[in-house]
């Protein structure tokens, strides 16, 4: 195998690495598509390992093809990990930081068009926000601007 071909069994195997940790430190119920957490660790669960590796994947952008690394990120990690744990980032600033970190590590070409995994944050970020949201509505703005 060539340079070319050896570094890109490296990504590729990288990338497998990540899915196989996102398995063992979050795992998901397949058949309801739901992450166990049980609920008294959900508070912790947002300094989990599963940050760490969604930044890990992060780095892989630009070196792994979209094609393969965007569904690991947005489906894998935000929509089957993240999202169901959100309670409602908008009234929880922990959650706010934590979706500003999510977003800024995308690539803009990941956000447009929105990918379906990201619609129902986008949703509870503007129109379906609490009224009682305004501490939080110029980081939600800022949020949706980058989103388109």
């Amino acid at each position: 195998v060539g340079e070319d071909g050896a570094f890109n069994e490296l990504l590729l195997a990288a990338l497998e690495r990540l899915r196989v940790c996102l398995r063992q430190f979050a795992p998901v119920f397949f058949a309801t598509k739901e992450v166990f957490v049980p609920a008294h660790l959900v508070s912790s669960w947002y300094a989990s390992p599963v940050r760490k590796i969604a930044a890990c994947a992060a780095h892989l952008e630009g070196r792994v093809a979209d094609e393969q690394l965007a569904p690991l990120v947005l489906q894998e990690i935000f929509a089957l990990r993240m999202a169901p744990h959100l309670q409602g980032p908008r009234l929880h600033l922990e959650e706010m930081d934590l979706l500003e970190r999510f977003i800024e590590a995308l690539p803009e070409r990941w956000l447009d068009p929105l990918p379906a995994a990201l619609s129902p944050l986008r949703d509870c970020l503007g129109p379906r926000a609490p009224k009682n949201a305004e501490l939080s509505a110029e980081r939600a703005y800022r949020l949706l601007q980058k989103m388109k």
